[in-house]
């Protein structure tokens, strides 16, 4: 199924926001984020946004899920304008 949790090596490093699976941080846990490799010295990474910061993820993650479509998107209204 394409919901189930895939290995992180399968996940999309073109700057798409997917669901993270760290079980490397204090309690594993679970977080949006994406691949950068843009303006990084040390090569590409995982970062999750918030509206007033963006931060490399301390953690590896061991797997990734893609994100479900939000209530507009199911509904036909499309609310990605602000990830672009």
């Amino acid at each position: 199924m394409a919901n189930d949790w895939q290995p992180i090596e399968t996940a999309p490093k073109d700057g798409e926001w997917v669901l993270l699976f760290s079980p490397d941080s204090i309690e594993p846990q679970s977080f949006v984020g994406q691949w950068r490799d843009d303006d990084n010295p040390w090569g590409g990474s995982w970062w999750s946004d918030y509206p007033d910061a963006a931060y490399p993820i301390d953690s590896d993650p061991s797997h990734w899920m893609p994100l479900p479509p939000s209530p507009n998107q199911a509904e036909g209204v499309d609310d990605t304008a602000w990830a672009t």
